[in-house]
């Protein structure tokens, strides 16, 4: 039964490496402008052994902003932010949603 949890699992339209899902990994090492920082990808990185990663909860809008350094998505630069760190975590082959 153990086993099991290392095989490859389909999730919809996703292949997912293995049964394992990360949960959210609260950070909060975004930059003043809530742009995705090189650390912030590096500490992905190197977590990147789960199916399927969760990121750290993200505002969509700046009135949703509850934190400082918190990585946004609601302005184009962060949207572009985000690339490096997805990028990080694919080459492990896992899938990264925020």
């Amino acid at each position: 039964m153990s086993e099991r949890i290392f095989s490859p699992f389909s999730l919809n339209d996703l292949l997912l490496s293995n049964h394992m899902v990360m949960a959210t990994m609260t950070r909060y090492r975004a930059d003043q402008n809530g742009h995705v920082t090189d650390r912030m990808g590096t500490h992905c990185q190197h977590r990147a052994s789960a199916g399927l990663m969760n990121a750290e909860p993200t505002p969509v809008c700046a009135a949703a902003n509850g934190y400082p350094y918190t990585p946004g998505i609601f302005t184009h630069d962060q949207a572009a932010s985000w690339r490096r760190l997805t990028d990080a975590v694919h080459v492990a082959d896992v899938h990264i949603f925020v």
